[in-house]
């Protein structure tokens, strides 16, 4: 792969955020992170799992979705963020690493409702790590709320731990600020549904009777059998358009895909999706 790059002189930009994609006067601007960039077509290939956004205000986008290394949170108290087996694992996983350095630094588990939801092999984890001296505080109803630098020039995340009405439109507040570098929120991913919909191609949300493979209630982007979308010029390939995918038949006609999400089905979606860009480049 490495040759083929450099044979083909391929300018690949590495740690580049996908912001937006709006149709330009000869094609499309894409803007990133870093810079934004002209294209008279557009590949989207960014697979299906794509961290669910914390929602906040401002930027959160430095928080870690994984405990990558303890060791960087030792010293340090840490949130995590989520009611589910991941987070669970991760509060077990860190708290076992805070115990065996002697670290007393806390670790705050948050969920924005009152309810956790973890299975019963985890739970005894979590049972053992706080019988065992793990210093482990729970955070029920929390939410996040704003991402912000401090004057240090810290990213920062500020979460709602409580609220009360003082009447006449007045509200008590209580808040905790954390570097976003000790946050880690395991809060799942989701599906490009929402990415389709910001940059404008069509979709058809399976309702009863529609779908026999997407979920009710899923939406499934259109796609020709080239995998080129509703907007002309953009495809959509591998993960992003799996489990299922609506195909538009010759006649017009449209027809529910099944689409598995392996390497092999990327790289033959992507040959379609190349050849149909080829042969209407020489046509």
């Amino acid at each position: 792969m490495e040759a083929l790059v450099a044979e083909r002189d391929i300018a690949i930009q590495f740690q580049q955020e996908f912001k937006t994609l709006e149709s330009g006067r000869d094609g499309f601007v894409v803007t990133a992170s870093r810079g934004r960039f002209r294209a008279k077509t557009i590949i989207l290939a960014f697979g299906s799992n794509i961290p669910v956004d914390l929602g906040v205000y401002g930027e959160a986008k430095t928080i870690a979705r994984t405990l990558d290394n303890p060791k960087d949170h030792i010293g340090f108290s840490t949130l995590i963020i989520g009611g589910g087996n991941a987070a669970a694992d991760v509060v077990a996983a860190l708290s076992r690493a805070k115990r065996d350095a002697d670290d007393a630094t806390p670790i705050f588990w948050s969920n924005r409702t009152e309810h956790f939801e973890i299975n019963k092999d985890v739970a005894r984890d979590l049972g053992e790590e706080i019988l065992l001296g793990g210093h482990i505080r729970i955070l029920q109803g929390a939410q996040p709320r704003i991402g912000e630098v401090d004057e240090d020039g810290v990213d920062r995340l500020t979460i709602l731990t409580q609220e009360i009405d003082a009447g006449s439109g007045v509200f008590l507040k209580q808040a905790m600020s954390f570097p976003m570098k000790h946050v880690i929120a395991c809060i799942g991913t989701q599906g490009p549904g929402p990415i389709f919909e910001q940059i404008g191609l069509q979709q058809i949300t399976c309702t009863e009777g529609v779908c026999r493979i997407g979920k009710e209630g899923a939406q499934l982007v259109i796609l020709s059998p080239d995998h080129q979308s509703s907007t002309k010029g953009i495809y959509a390939i591998g993960g992003a358009v799996s489990p299922a995918y609506i195909e538009i038949q010759e006649e017009g006609s449209f027809k529910e895909r099944k689409h598995t999400n392996l390497i092999f089905t990327a790289v033959a979606d992507a040959v379609r999706a190349v050849d149909h860009i080829a042969a209407q480049r020489t046509a």
